[in-house]
């Protein structure tokens, strides 16, 4: 993580001050802030933190950004995995001074992703129309509009009866009210235990948001022992 960076940095530049930015280290407000405000006024040479770093915040100074990891969010199972990722480099690379020609952004990934093409925030209306696109042939937002359906509970073979119980339940309320929708699961989550909480998930995906609201309002929610939550258009 974070740490391990820090060291990395330390042996390379041992003249430098580095400081780290992340739960660990700033878990209170105003150490936060004066963090931040070290960092601004120059007294920080290197900041090494999460993407909390990279929003809401301005450094003229900073000319140097460097992304390890980039391509981590694209390997989990999330329809708008490119969308979200690009959104986060384009913002991180604004984090380099854009008074500075002198300005660089180096961007570490394990694999060669086609948003790569696109780092530079001119092209991002070249990479929208081409994942509408891609959007529009595998049926997802916002061609369609999807629904995420979570269960919860403490007892894994529960929450894997009920699970496999409410998707069986949604498909024969939409067979029965002649409604297209897709049902897609359930499935575990990519973490799917916190805490000695199990989670797993249901999605639907249909041209009408009110049809999926009217399949779901059919099930009788108190026959199940899990804790349910009905999310209409999920994001990450």
């Amino acid at each position: 993580g974070t740490q391990q960076a820090v060291t990395i940095l330390e042996k390379m530049f041992p003249d430098a001050k580095i400081e780290r930015a992340d739960l660990d280290t700033t878990q209170r407000k105003k150490q936060w802030q004066q963090t931040m405000k070290d960092f601004h006024a120059g007294n920080i040479d290197i900041l090494v933190g999460t993407q909390t770093i990279t929003k809401g915040y301005h450094f003229p100074k900073v000319t140097l950004v460097g992304v390890l990891w980039a391509d981590l969010n694209l390997h989990f199972p999330i329809f708008n995995a490119a969308e979200t990722s690009l959104q986060q480099l384009i913002q991180v690379a604004g984090r380099a001074g854009r008074q500075s020609d002198d300005s660089l952004v180096i961007v570490q990934a394990m694999d060669d992703h086609k948003i790569f093409q696109y780092l530079d925030e001119t092209l991002y209306l070249k990479f929208y129309q081409n994942e509408l696109e891609t959007r529009s042939i595998i049926n997802y937002p916002p061609v369609q509009r999807l629904v995420e359906i979570e269960l919860k509970h403490t007892n894994e073979f529960i929450i894997e009866r009920e699970a496999h119980d409410l998707g069986i339940t949604l498909q024969h309320h939409a067979t029965r009210m002649k409604k297209q929708i897709q049902i897609l699961g359930p499935a575990k989550p990519p973490v799917h235990k916190i805490k000695n909480t199990f989670s797993r998930k249901i999605y639907l995906k249909s041209a009408q948001i009110q049809d999926i609201i009217l399949i779901y309002k059919l099930v009788d929610l108190n026959q199940y022992q899990c804790a349910i939550y009905f999310t209409p258009n999920p994001v990450t």
